[in-house]
């Protein structure tokens, strides 16, 4: 299947988060051993992003690991729905066979992330007819860095 089938219509969405272990990769943080083992594994998930006017929408996307750096791409370049609207807003969700787990979205055009992001396309998904619309000149901006939302602060912790 090719990734970037958008589903809609899932207004008021109930969003429960994922555990989310960090270690340090980005700027930090990143996602949890576990996390990055079924995204580097499962072929494809949903990415969930919202519109200017709240509606949740929810497109399957291949989720790509490399480095210990989870990207994304566009297959309909800088015109897909779910990247445009990542863009206007990064805090995203990827839900992974059920499990939503909140992220943010950051853009990642740079050589280096664009690369990565390209390798790890060529190694997943050699044998994917779709493959080649993913390594189009048009899409490599479209890399995303996708990063764990920021947990905000608890009750009774204190500033450090």
């Amino acid at each position: 299947m090719a990734p970037e089938i958008e589903s809609t219509g899932l207004r008021n969405h109930d969003a429960t988060s994922g555990d989310l272990a960090s270690s340090a990769k980005v700027a930090g943080v990143s996602f949890g051993e576990s996390d990055l083992d079924q995204l580097a594994t499962i072929r494809e998930i949903e990415v969930e992003t919202h519109s200017r006017a709240g509606e949740v929408h929810r497109t399957i996307v291949w989720p790509l690991v490399r480095d210990g750096v989870v990207y994304l791409r566009s297959f309909h370049g800088p015109d897909g729905r779910w990247y445009r609207e990542a863009i206007a807003d990064p805090e995203i969700a990827l839900v992974a066979k059920g499990r939503r787990i909140p992220a943010r979205a950051v853009s990642a055009p740079d050589d280096a992330s664009v690369e990565a992001c390209s390798a790890a396309l060529r190694e997943k998904y050699k044998r994917s007819y779709s493959l080649a619309a993913m390594l189009a000149p048009a899409t490599l901006p479209t890399t995303l860095r996708i990063e764990p939302a920021r947990q905000p602060a608890t009750a009774g912790s204190k500033a450090g």
